[in-house]
Order: C-alpha cells, then structure tokens, then sequence
C-alpha cells in the first residue's frame, strides 16, 4: 500500500515538474526569490530576506536550489515532491518500528489520498513550511518509534533519541507550530523508558529516574542543542532580535492583529459550526486516552504509569493530530497548506484503530490484509487517476499551469535594463517573476504586504499600525544604494500600490520614469518604471 501511494502522490507532484517546472502555491514566488537572497547573501532568513516563516525552510531550499540549478523552479518543485515522499514514507516506518505495520501503511496511503487528490494543487503540491516541516518531524517520529521499539542497546537508542530531538527542533524552525509536537512526544519517550518494568523483578519499583535521564534528557538536548546552535549564529552575527521579531513577535502582534482578543471565540465558533471536527476530535480523544486506561487493572500509580506505558504509541499520534487541528485553526485563515501536518497523525490514528479491529491472537491475518489492501489502494487508485485526468484536462484548456517562460514582464525588463540578472524590485505579489525572469530582488522585501500594513487576507484593510517600525525606511535605503534600473508596481488591493505611499511616490517620481504598463503571463497588471539615466527615459 505504502508503495502504491509513494507512485500516485509521485505522479501527480511530478506532474508539474515535467515538461517544464512551475510555480503552483500562491506564496512560492516569494519564498523562491527569498532563498536566492540569502544563497547570495548571509546565508541568514531574516536578516538577508524577511519572512515570518521558520528558518530551516529557507535553509532546506537553498539546498535544493543548488543543486538543481538558481533561479529555477526545479529546486521548489523536487523539495515538494521529496518532502511528500519522506513524509509517507517515514509515516509508514513509524507504525511498522511501534508494531503497527498495517496501520503506517493506512496512514500513508490517507496522507497521499488528502494531499494529492483531494486538496488542490495550491494547498498541497505548492510549497509552503508546514510540507516541509511534517517531513523532518515524520523521521523524527521514525527515529523515535525505532528507538523505543526496535532497539536494545543503550547507547543506540541514547544517539537515536538526540537525533529525534534535533528533528523535532528542525521542524519547529521551519514551521514553529509543529514546536508542539514535542510535548507528547516527550511523555511518549517517558512512558516507554521510565515505566519499563524491570526484567529481573517484574513487580519491583519503575525506572523512572532511568527515564528522565536516559529518555527525556537526549531528547531535549538534541532540540535544545539545535536551537541553541541557531541562537548563537545569529547572535554572532548581531541580528538576535531580528530572529525573534520576525520569528514570533510579528506573528503575533501583527499577523494576528486582525483577530486581536477575538481568537478563543472565534476558534470556538468553527468548532461548532464543523459537525465533522468535533466528531474527529471527539473519536481521536477516545482513542488517545481509551487506549491506555483499558490496560488500568487497578488504579494505583504504578497501574496507571504501566497502562500508560502500553498505550503510549497511540496516545501520541492521536494527541499530536488534534494539537495540531489546534494550531491549524488558530490563525484562522484556514488555508488548506494549514492542515497538512495532520493527516499522517490522524492516518495512524484511524490505522491503529483498524488494525487492532482485525488482529487475531496479536496478527492480522493475511485474508483481512488483503481485504484492507485492496479496498484502500482501491480507492487511492480511482481518485488518484482522476485527479490526474482533470490536471491534464486543465493543462489542455491551457489554465494556470502552464510554462512559465516566455514572459511578457521579463521582455519588458530587458527592454527597459538590458539582458542580464541586474537586480530589480517588485512592488505587490510579485514574487514569482524573480524567479521567471532570473532577476535578483534588490530589497529584502520579497514581499510587499509588510510595508503596506496588510495582513493576508485582509486585502483592502490597510492599516499602518500594522506595518514593522521602520521598514519602510530600510526600503527606501535598498532602494537608494541598490538604484536598480526598474522598479514594478502591482498593487495588493485598495489603496495599495506603490505609489499610493507618499514616501515611495516621491521617491520613485524624483528618480524613476513611469515606462510602460502590461499584464504578465498570468494577467497581472503591471506599472513598470524605468531609473532616469536609462534610454526609456528619454523624451520622458
């Protein structure tokens, strides 16, 4: 099963890869054009481009963007179609090292069927931090499961445990809501090490110091170790609070500004208003707590630490998956990329309750595998096929996945600069056009909703409060000692162009000439600005 859904998910991620790369999620153009900053720059998010994603993403493309080549799509594409291979991949290992091999291939195969063929391309093939980040903390649960399951050595399972630490950190820097991850993962290697009745007196005293210091305490050195290593280089580097600002005060002072002292009301109203979220909490939390109180015999201390030592594996995925809907629901934007950590969660959750439905004597026979097998890759199979149809039918009818190159906005750019990889800037969600034309953003600001005071998707609430002290200063001096040739505005919504901002107007007016306006290749349009002393200036 696992197999099968590593070639479905496979086939219609490479879909947009073959026969040219292209972009697909919304916020790729700037999370492209970002890394290609911080490859030239610092090798530092943040403080070579500003984002208010987590640091190892960007660390994690920039790999994949040298390898396969700069100022491409292949390097976002192939990360994309990785992560999601390592992602089912790796959900598959966790059940198969915890003893639940029918249950990591059922939650594999629910994790493709969601992300390839019921999600839209955007939501899921598109990359954003939250694929990438339930790839590192999947082989975190791997490591983990393996080496509280599979391995007997002290010592093996001691590295294993700091390497699952520092798996679990590197998801939390590259998405910090999976930060969450840690704290039942943390009870879940107590359990299994400090509640471990001792082989040669079965009734005598738990190792409870044993799992504390021989459990607990790699695991939280492995990820405290990592960020500790990720403080200290910004630290050397002198941008500490510019981690810290854009890594967590931004979000939440700013990005959830909207909601300010409404979010508790609000989270609480789309749980009442989604029948099929309560009932999946409702059933998960019967499994995450079910599970070991049906070992308790008696309800001593020593019982309930046993029970919750047999139970402990499933107590941990299910409360992972509704941790995780949590944090999904929370910024209250309900993007679908949001929700794409839970469903390897729920997948073993579901899994678990499936496979121990059809164990007999401790096993599941291989007529009940079979029947499972054939009815889950089934359905895996027909939607997977369909999915693919309708994106071929889409490509036919030429939509929005198409060859990004040939470009009207890169002809314009070259007209107005001359060929080359000058650098230039684009005001708007023009991310995407850095890569397309192979053209250097001179500003940080990849992205412009920042210094306009927007918060997506509040397109048309512009409000300075919302706009970073002093951003809008610090564009103005890129803008300045960069001086690129061309500078283009699209604007966000109302009252959101770049020359609806006093300050940048004047700025533009002094130096630049207004030069031409035309769509891109995807109807955007575009006013394009030439500097002064370049020859579409003339006359003008």
């Amino acid at each position: 099963m696992t197999l099968v859904s590593l070639w479905v998910g496979a086939r219609i991620y490479a879909f947009f890869m073959f026969p040219y790369s292209q972009q697909v999620g919304y916020d790729e153009g700037y999370e492209a054009a970002a890394t290609e900053r911080i490859i030239s720059g610092h090798w530092l998010p943040y403080v070579d481009a500003v984002s208010h994603r987590g640091p190892f993403l960007y660390w994690t493309q920039a790999i994949f963007h040298l390898m396969t080549g700069r100022f491409e799509w292949t390097g976002t594409r192939l990360m994309g179609l990785v992560a999601m291979l390592v992602t089912t991949c790796c959900t598959f290992l966790t059940g198969w090292a915890a003893g639940w091999p029918l249950a990591g291939a059922i939650a594999a195969v629910a994790n493709v069927l969601v992300l390839a063929t019921i999600y839209d391309p955007g939501g899921s093939v598109g990359v954003h931090g939250e694929p990438v980040a339930i790839a590192y903390l999947m082989i975190a649960m791997a490591v983990v499961a393996y080496a509280l399951y599979r391995t007997g050595k002290p010592r093996r399972r001691t590295i294993l445990l700091v390497v699952g630490g520092v798996l679990v950190g590197v998801s939390g820097l590259t998405k910090q809501t999976l930060a969450i991850a840690c704290v039942p993962m943390s009870v879940w290697i107590f359990a299994r090490i400090g509640c471990e009745p001792p082989s040669e007196n079965p009734a005598g005293p738990l190792p409870i110091r044993a799992g504390l210091l021989r459990g607990l305490l790699p695991f939280a050195l492995g990820g405290l170790g990592l960020i500790a290593a990720v403080l200290l280089r910004y630290a050397i580097a002198g941008h500490l609070g510019t981690l810290f600002y854009w890594s967590f005060t931004f979000n939440a002072k700013v990005y959830m500004q909207p909601f300010e002292g409404r979010v508790f009301e609000l989270v609480k109203a789309w749980f009442y208003d989604q029948p099929w979220a309560i009932v999946g909490v409702a059933v998960t939390l019967a499994i995450a707590f079910g599970r070991p109180v049906s070992f308790i015999e008696r309800f001593t201390v020593r019982d309930i630490l046993l029970a919750l030592r047999s139970g402990a594996f499933e107590m941990t995925v299910a409360v992972i998956a509704i941790g995780l809907l949590i944090t999904a629901v929370t910024p209250l934007r309900l993007w679908p990329h949001y929700f794409v950590p839970i469903y390897p969660f729920f997948g073993l959750t579901l899994g678990v309750a499936i496979e121990r439905l059809m164990q007999r004597g401790g096993t599941v026979g291989w007529p009940a595998q079979l029947l499972v097998c054939l009815a889950i890759v089934g359905v895996l199979l027909v939607s997977g096929l369909h999915a693919y149809d309708k994106l071929e039918e889409q490509k036919a009818n030429k939509g929005w996945y198409i060859n990004p190159r040939p470009d009207p906005a890169c002809r314009e750019i070259n007209r107005i600069a001359g060929p080359g990889r000058q650098p230039v800037f684009m005001w708007g969600i023009l991310g995407d056009l850095y890569i397309t034309c192979r053209r250097p953003s001179v500003s940080k600001f990849t992205y412009t909703t920042v210094l306009a005071g927007i918060v997506p998707p509040f397109w048309d609430d512009r409000q300075d409060s919302r706009v970073p002290p002093g951003v809008r200063d610090k564009l103005i001096r890129e803008l300045t000692n960069g001086a690129p040739p061309v500078i283009m505005d699209n604007p966000m919504g109302a009252r959101a162009a770049m020359m609806d901002f006093p300050e940048f107007a004047s700025f533009v007016n002094e130096r630049y000439c207004h030069a031409s306006t035309l769509p891109d290749l995807h109807g955007r349009s575009i006013d394009f600005y030439a500097r002064r002393d370049l020859p579409a200036c003339q006359g003008r």
